[in-house]
């Protein structure tokens, strides 16, 4: 249904692969394994929290910045040239 992870190196958190399948969406689902998985985090003595999403998926990003979130910075993917024919 969902799935997420959360990684721990001294005092931040690293959220990753947030995902609901499909057919769950909508339910709350993302929202209660990400604070899960903040929760965790300051257990384990993280004090900050970290996560990357795509700028075109809006339902994430506004599922985020309900839970606090804010854009730190954005990043772009290089793409190889097609092969010359």
């Amino acid at each position: 249904m969902a799935v997420g992870r959360v990684a721990v190196a001294g005092n931040w958190a690293s959220l990753t692969a947030v995902e609901t399948d499909p057919a769950w969406r909508r339910r709350g689902l993302a929202a209660t394994i990400t604070s899960v998985l903040c929760r965790e985090a300051a257990a384990r003595g993280a004090q900050h929290v970290l996560l990357q999403v795509q700028a075109d998926n809006a339902p994430a990003r506004a599922l985020y910045a309900s839970l606090g979130f804010t854009t730190s910075h954005r990043y772009r993917y290089r793409v190889a040239p097609p092969p010359a024919e």
